[in-house]
């Protein structure tokens, strides 16, 4: 996603309880590159406000933790003051049940159209994306990324951050020695 598509949906007000739980499920994907399955499955019992850390159960049962923003703590926060006792799902039906991925889906797909997000795929999976390519333009490794994405192998890390010509000229930029002089 570009900058610009991202400032819109960090910068959206939700109004009602439906849009504060897609809105915090968002900005968690964005903040901590988690698969959707992943952020629908956490329990407020792995939400760990204190360290910043949430603990995942991912893919193929095997859990990982990963670290969360000061600001997407707040934003967490704020979401669980509003949900009802404690080791329930985070993100539910209002009977506290998992949320339908494909009804969530729809939801979020409705909210790019609103915000006017258009010439890229909008789905929770370009988030993950999003999260990976902007962890490495800011100075992130690899090796900590392919932890937090809980990935197995580096091959598939690095198909997440197909970095662009520019990415690759301004680091080189910044490295060279030849710069320095």
């Amino acid at each position: 996603m570009a900058p610009e598509q991202i400032r819109r949906l960090l910068d959206f007000k939700p109004r009602v309880n439906g849009e504060k739980r897609l809105h915090t499920l968002a900005c968690l994907l964005l903040d901590s590159g988690l698969r959707i399955n992943e952020a629908l499955s956490l329990r407020s019992d792995d939400v760990d406000l204190d360290n910043f850390l949430l603990r995942v159960h991912g893919k193929g049962g095997k859990d990982r933790v990963v670290p969360i923003s000061y600001e997407m703590r707040k934003l967490m926060w704020r979401w669980l003051r509003t949900q009802q006792g404690g080791g329930g799902l985070v993100f539910s039906t209002r009977g506290g049940t998992k949320l339908n991925y494909h009804n969530t889906l729809g939801d979020f797909k409705r909210l790019g159209n609103r915000l006017h997000i258009t010439g890229v795929r909008f789905s929770f999976h370009t988030l993950r994306h999003t999260f990976a390519v902007n962890y490495i333009r800011n100075g992130g490794d690899v090796f900590r990324l392919q932890r937090i994405l809980g990935h197995t192998t580096l091959e598939m890390t690095r198909r997440y951050v197909n970095l662009q010509k520019s990415d690759l000229q301004a680091v080189h930029s910044k490295l060279s020695l030849l710069s320095r002089r």
